[in-house]
């Protein structure tokens, strides 16, 4: 999957936990996002932020009574 992601020449993938996001206005009745400060300290500006959960080390995944890894 990983090839698959890279593969994009548009794309930018940076691993983190995201901490805070930044608003152009955090004050504005509707502030429109501007990026993430990521737990390490970076702060990542970009037009578009996508936020997934993401996983942990050992995470397991349950289906009825079936358990995956």
């Amino acid at each position: 999957m990983q090839s698959e992601i890279s593969a994009y020449d548009s794309l930018r993938v940076v691993e983190g936990s995201a901490f805070d996001l930044i608003f152009d206005d955090p004050d504005a009745p509707s502030p429109k996002v501007m990026g993430i400060l990521t737990e390490d300290g970076r702060k990542i500006l970009s037009p578009n932020v996508v936020i997934t959960t993401g996983t942990f080390l050992r995470g397991k995944c349950y289906l009825g009574k079936e358990v995956y890894r």
